[in-house]
């Protein structure tokens, strides 16, 4: 979906798309993203070696054994970090 004319041209063409079709401008903006970013990130299968990496990680969130993303940040919290000795 390339359009000339600028933003206001895209604009009307959207217009046009929902009144003379069965598309939404959601589902216009939904496809013009998709475009933009099939051109710009390769998409690439995950390898064996990343397979199973994903489905050790999986199982191990099932057991619980995973930190949180507001642990990791309170650990790296400048006040919560150990002092380390001092250097010359």
């Amino acid at each position: 979906m390339v359009w000339g004319g600028g933003v206001e041209h895209a604009a009307g063409a959207g217009d046009w798309c929902t009144k003379n079709g069965n598309r939404t401008k959601s589902w216009l903006v939904g496809e013009a993203l998709r475009h933009y970013f099939a051109r710009r990130i390769p998409v690439v299968s995950a390898s064996d070696e990343e397979l199973a990496a994903i489905r050790r990680g999986r199982a191990a969130i099932k057991k619980g054994q995973f930190v949180t993303l507001e642990q990791v940040l309170h650990d790296l919290a400048p006040q919560n970090r150990k002092a380390g000795r001092k250097r010359a």
